[in-house]
């Protein structure tokens, strides 16, 4: 079962890119619903283009040009990355080392 994520939309009047809070959510909650092991986990990285959202919002945030909506986005990409960061500590402990 895969999570779809979603094509671009219309968010309060304004077109959002098909690269979103939800479309993040979906591709880290489709790697984790895939079982994946410690190893796996560690080695996790979200898409280029996600990454490259995330250093387009980063990028306006030091400008100081972010929308309230990319501020809201930019926000859900930091929850999720402490939530990543969080599993790879746990995820790390798990592994055995030789």
């Amino acid at each position: 079962m895969e999570i779809a994520e979603s094509e671009a939309f219309t968010f309060q009047g304004e077109e959002m890119p098909a690269q979103t809070p939800t479309s993040v959510y979906a591709e880290v909650l489709n790697f984790l619903i895939k079982r994946p092991t410690p190893k796996e986990i560690v080695a996790f990285k979200v898409s280029p283009p996600t990454q490259e959202r995330l250093q387009t919002l980063l990028e306006k945030n030091r400008e100081e040009t972010l929308t309230v909506q990319e501020t809201g986005e930019l926000d859900v990409y930091e929850q999720l990355e402490h939530l990543m960061i969080l599993l790879k500590a746990y995820a790390i402990k798990a592994i055995p080392f030789h």
